[in-house]
């Protein structure tokens, strides 16, 4: 964790992998919301520590170790590899994570990936995903009237 001043407000630096469309569908999500991406993460973090999924159930995630940057994903195959994904977060709110991950005994690179795959696959699904899940409401719905008429 790097600490630093922005626009005199204490900031970190801190540093999670993630899968690179994990990572552009982060971007296009702040886009949307018209936020940066350092504000997202900020509000990530934020919701992250006031419903604490993982006390209801949500499994820490590993990280996979090896990495590439944005450039070298030139191609559709290279979409499904991992990047290096650096968030710079209010001070307090770096500090609240690293103590969450000490508290659990895990890396916060766990931690903070773990939070992103949480907001991004449950908070925030892709509309593809939130079709599917509606569409599997319906199918459940229609199995159980079909079982109560039986």
């Amino acid at each position: 964790m790097r600490f630093f001043t922005l626009n005199k407000q204490p900031f970190a630096e801190v540093t999670t992998r993630a899968p690179v469309k994990m990572h552009i569908y982060s971007k296009a999500v702040a886009l949307s919301q018209g936020v940066l991406l350092r504000k997202l993460h900020s509000n990530m973090v934020e919701l992250f520590l006031k419903e604490k999924p993982w006390k209801h159930g949500l499994k820490w995630r590993p990280v996979q170790s090896r990495t590439q940057t944005m450039k070298d994903a030139t191609e559709i195959k290279d979409m499904t590899k991992w990047m290096q994904v650096n968030m710079r977060l209010p001070q307090k709110e770096a500090q609240d994570v690293e103590r969450v991950a000490n508290e659990e005994g895990i890396d916060m690179v766990v931690a903070l990936y773990t939070m992103l795959y949480w907001y991004t696959w449950f908070i925030r699904p892709p509309l593809a995903e939130q079709k599917r899940r509606d569409e599997l409401k319906k199918q459940r719905a229609l199995i159980g009237q079909i079982e109560q008429k039986i």
